[in-house]
């Protein structure tokens, strides 16, 4: 069972504070990755249910396969009464956890494990092996072997956790026809102290941002088991895993990823894992506003051209934003001259007119746009402004003049703008900063950036053509 798969099982339901009144029922998760839980009865008498959607925080339940289910934040999403027939009731839930009941969604785990879609591929790992004999050019001797990689383990201050590497073997076979061998990756989150799921799963979503921008292809969590610590009858202290699923409100298809064309494998950065780990998890609440916006391009497939540029180039806008640097002149100055510039505007004109300056100058000591992205684009070395930047000036002002349009819609502008494939490239071209940009907060060189962004399958075929784009060649 993964998180990319679908599912359902029967079985019986209840609240927490009323094992008695168990519902037969079926919980599923489908290809839409709702969790759906579909009971043939209510938990209520016929008069409650019907006068409004009752909500419940949490439902348990006990499969025919004798899984033990934790529905939690369940909505209920419909009720029907059909004469003849059945009282059914259907409840969506955001989470189910599987292996365990709790009463609280306060309930702490020790460590996580997650699965995600790629991560073999970035590990870069192979650990099977094998010989074959070939005689009249038919294999008629093999023989393999599999060999466990070592873990690595690293250290998050930040978290107070360590991150660290786990694998897992399994085998099935039919001893007439077949031996089928699977390796998976998991990376692990232990912190120093029990941590309810919002921590992990908010963790865990920062880690699959950054395999994301090392990849360079969304990935997704196939599967997440988080773990609590048990005593036996003899004492002895046991790790149970507990599945965790959750509603979905994306597309999750990714596609399989060339080894050879990922952006940043993990041999590639081994040696600083740890510095780089710390820094994304340290940056990321300072940068949460420029990483929404540029994942929310990347995770979003069918997103309109447009849109996907003005929410880029806020997220160029923002980071410039958060280093911090971003004012004409001394901030305690620029206040003192506002209240000279306030006190100038003529008395005559309409008050929502002087309101309307008044509230302009709030902003007026911070960069416009155009300086924000000529002090980004100044930041980066000539060898990156010749490859990817041809004619600077003119891309930029080209993008703020293209952004000032889909803003305000001022037709003059029209003729100014980005359109067409330009545009495409352009979208591009803001995702390549944009990477290049927390490539170097993280600690990673400029130059070496730009060698793997421009051998990678997601931006090498579109970097050599940036210099054909029409806008900068009239």
């Amino acid at each position: 069972m993964t998180l990319l798969d679908g599912f359902e099982w029967k079985g019986k339901w209840w609240l927490p504070k009323t094992p008695e009144n168990k519902i037969s029922g079926s919980i599923s998760f489908g290809n839409n990755k709702e969790i759906q839980l579909n009971l043939l009865g209510s938990f209520h008498d016929i008069a409650t249910a019907f006068n409004a959607p009752i909500n419940h925080k949490i439902i348990y339940g006990l499969t025919t396969e004798g899984k033990i289910c934790t529905l939690l934040m369940c909505n209920q999403a419909g009720t029907n009464l059909n004469v003849p027939g059945f009282h059914t009731t259907m409840y969506t839930a955001e989470f189910l956890f599987v292996g365990l009941h709790f009463e609280d969604e306060l309930f702490t785990f020790f460590s996580a494990i997650v699965n995600f879609t790629n991560l073999e591929e970035w590990i870069n790992i192979i650990p099977f092996d094998y010989e074959h004999v070939i005689v009249e050019k038919k294999i008629c001797d093999m023989t393999a072997k599999y060999s466990k990689p070592i873990n690595f383990e690293c250290n998050v201050p930040c978290i107070d956790a360590k991150i660290s590497s786990d694998f897992s073997f399994t085998q099935s076979y039919d001893k007439h026809r077949y031996l089928r061998w699977e390796h998976l990756t998991f990376l692990k989150i232990s912190p120093k102290k029990n941590k309810g799921y919002k921590w992990f799963l908010k963790n865990i979503f920062i880690l699959r941002e950054l395999l994301t921008l090392f990849i360079g292809n969304p990935i997704f969590e196939r599967i997440i088991y988080l773990f609590i610590e048990t005593k036996n009858s003899s004492g002895e202290i046991k790790k149970e895993p507990i599945q965790l699923f959750f509603t979905e409100y994306h597309d999750t298809t990714s596609k399989k990823v060339n080894t050879n064309n990922i952006i940043f494998n993990l041999p590639s950065i081994y040696d600083n894992l740890a510095t780089i780990l710390n820094k994304w998890y340290t940056l990321y609440d300072s940068f949460e506003s420029v990483l929404n916006l540029l994942f929310g391009n990347i995770f979003n497939k069918n997103i309109y051209l447009e849109y996907s540029f003005l929410t880029l180039m806020q997220a160029l806008e923002a980071y410039h934003r958060s280093l911090g640097n971003g004012h004409y002149i001394d901030q305690d100055d620029y206040d003192t001259s506002c209240e000279s510039i306030k006190n100038a505007i003529p008395t005559d004109l309409p008050d929502d007119l002087k309101q309307s300056l008044k509230s302009r100058l709030k902003y007026g000591n911070e960069y416009s746009l155009r300086k924000r992205i000529k002090n980004l684009f100044e930041s980066l070395n000539q060898e990156t402004k010749d490859k990817i930047l041809p004619k600077a000036n003119i891309i930029r002002d080209k993008m703020v003049d293209t952004r000032n349009f889909f803003t305000h819609y001022d037709s003059a502008m029209k003729n100014k703008i980005i359109s067409g494939t330009d545009l495409v490239y352009t979208n591009q071209l803001l995702m390549i900063l944009l990477s290049l940009f927390l490539f170097k907060e993280i600690g990673l060189s400029e130059e070496v950036i730009l060698t793997n962004l421009s051998n990678s399958d997601r931006f090498g075929h579109i970097i050599p053509n940036l210099k054909k784009m029409e806008f900068i060649n009239e």
